[in-house]
């Protein structure tokens, strides 16, 4: 990836809660420097936006925590946000608790 297509990319403005989601996922990506593989098995309940880290099983089945840049955090409180609203007129519970799915799997492709 370019400069100019990373920038693109975090400039884009999300509408959807798909396009939160997928822009928390760049964010994070990009400030934390996680492997794609180690964002495949993130959990959300691997991150805290409190203390701006996450924890991540790396190479060797080592976990290790990682900081989280500032506008990742925003970017991943707005998606959370964003996430309740539609869980609730959805009116379902959310029984998975994996961050990324099909979207981290064709990224992984890519590169």
């Amino acid at each position: 990836m370019d400069t100019d297509m990373v920038n693109r990319l975090l400039d884009f403005q999300p509408t959807t809660w798909g396009d939160f989601r997928d822009k928390a996922i760049a964010e994070l990506l990009y400030s934390s420097g996680l492997r794609l593989s180690e964002l495949c098995q993130l959990n959300t309940s691997d991150i805290s936006l409190e203390s701006r880290i996450c924890r991540v099983l790396g190479k060797g089945k080592k976990e290790r925590e990682v900081p989280i840049g500032s506008l990742a955090i925003k970017a991943l409180q707005t998606w959370y946000d964003h996430r309740e609203l539609k869980l609730e007129k959805m009116n379902e519970q959310f029984s998975s608790t994996k961050m990324v799915s099909e979207l981290a799997l064709d990224l992984f492709k890519i590169f």
